[in-house]
């Protein structure tokens, strides 16, 4: 995954806007997923993605959709 950060320093921010480019992959096990003590907002601007959760949950997300989770739960 390539990342490219619009703001400044992270340092002490609550939010960091990055723009993130997803390369698909096989998950493997539970090492594939990460897992920190924020939240995550995605947003597709471009193709689709889909992700996946440790939960065995998984949410398919088109050009233009969203999603918001807690992202203490492993996710890729």
């Amino acid at each position: 995954m390539a990342y490219e950060f619009l703001g400044t320093e992270p340092v002490g921010k609550q939010r960091i806007p990055v723009v993130s480019t997803v390369h698909a992959r096989r998950i493997a096990g539970p090492e594939d997923f990460a897992r920190h003590p924020s939240e995550e907002f995605a947003y597709v601007l471009s193709s689709e993605i889909k992700v996946h959760f440790d939960n065995d949950e998984r949410v398919h997300l088109p050009r233009g959709d969203s999603l918001y989770f807690d992202a203490r739960l492993g996710h890729a």
